[in-house]
């Protein structure tokens, strides 16, 4: 067909996804775990002459022991035996060069291996979701992880092997709760750590720097917000950037209908291709008083989260959070991931 495409795990996600399907099987990396298991039609025909080389290999060996037995005998026996050698000998020839060429022709799939950012939580190029309820304590949580990723300090436990360059497009956070923030970190960390936080971390607090332009950031492509939204994510060339949260940079996307949420990450990854992008999402408010809780079952809690089927068949990883109320210890901040050779089974990671 005009339209066909090689079938590949490029093109199977693709085709599942568009069906809105992807999650079903456990998303991205379902698929490639699958494709462990199975043969593509890329490397078919070198499989097929594989086969035919050992079947002939075996019909060789047949006939040398049949040549061997014959070698006793005299007559028409002999002479039938050393004909059945000699055309298997010209099948092995002819199977010979075809060989070659197939083995010599099929290359594997070229991937580009994607480093350890923060060891066991981000890889380089990733699409990161992270999400919790409203107010509490994403922006803060974050922040720590933005900091030790400019700094190389390592983030609870969890090895960064070198300072990274990362952007912050913050429409969350107050000037005066930065500057607070700034100079706490001054006292945590090193002299050296801080400096080079101050120079790899770039922050652009949004909310009152877009006070006085009248768009609002757009996925919708030819738009002045998406002319806007294009401006805030070139502006910086960090390794890593954040978008705090995903609806105030996709403010004509419905966050309910999942199609749409996923053209719009499709967009955002087309706008950070090249970096790792990490969106902060909330739960739907409906549900923030529901009984599930992260630390009991976190896949079905992360389904809580607004468009969470393209969220979660989009990113290469989501995590989350949730503060939980403990009768004795009062409230908790659980974290939790999962996605692409990452699992963490949400832990108190601080307390509030």
């Amino acid at each position: 067909a005009a339209n066909a495409k090689q079938i590949a795990v490029i093109t199977v996600a693709e085709h599942i996804d568009a069906n809105g399907q992807i999650e079903l099987i456990g998303g991205r990396s379902g698929l490639h775990e699958l494709l462990n298991y199975s043969t593509t039609s890329t490397s078919a025909e070198y499989y097929a002459q594989i086969v035919r080389q050992k079947a002939t290999s075996r019909d060789a060996i047949q006939l040398g022991l049949e040549l061997i037995e014959a070698g006793q005998e005299e007559g028409d026996k002999l002479q039938r035996a050393i004909a059945k050698t000699q055309t298997a000998r010209e099948n092995l020839t002819a199977i010979d060069p075809a060989l070659k060429t197939a083995t010599n022709d099929f290359e594997m799939p070229q991937f580009e291996s994607k480093e350890w950012q923060v060891e066991n939580i981000l890889r380089e190029r990733d699409m990161v979701l992270w999400i919790g309820p409203e107010k509490q304590s994403k922006t803060t949580l974050l922040y720590q992880l933005c900091v030790s990723l400019a700094s190389g300090r390592d983030f609870l436990g969890h090895k960064i092997e070198r300072a990274h360059s990362v952007a912050y497009r913050d429409f969350e956070t107050e000037p005066e709760d930065f500057h607070y923030r700034v100079e706490r970190y001054e006292k945590i960390l090193g002299e050296g750590e801080y400096y080079r936080m101050m120079h790899n971390l770039d922050v652009y607090l949004l909310r009152e720097a877009l006070l006085n332009v009248d768009e609002e950031p757009s996925l919708r492509r030819g738009t002045a917000g998406y002319r806007l939204l294009k401006r805030l994510v070139d502006s910086t060339d960090s390794e890593i950037i954040v978008l705090d949260p995903f609806q105030e940079f996709a403010t004509d996307i419905n966050e309910m209908d999942n199609q749409k949420v996923r053209m719009a990450l499709k967009e955002m990854q087309r706008l950070t291709r090249g970096r790792t992008c990490i969106i902060v999402h909330h739960l739907r408010k409906a549900d923030e008083r529901s009984d599930i809780q992260i630390h009991r079952n976190f896949r079905r809690w992360s389904d809580r989260v607004r468009g969470a089927q393209a969220f979660k068949g989009k990113a290469d990883s989501v995590f989350g959070q949730q503060l939980v109320e403990d009768p004795q210890l009062g409230p908790i901040l659980y974290l939790g991931g999962f996605g692409k050779r990452i699992t963490i089974d949400p832990i108190p990671m601080v307390d509030s």
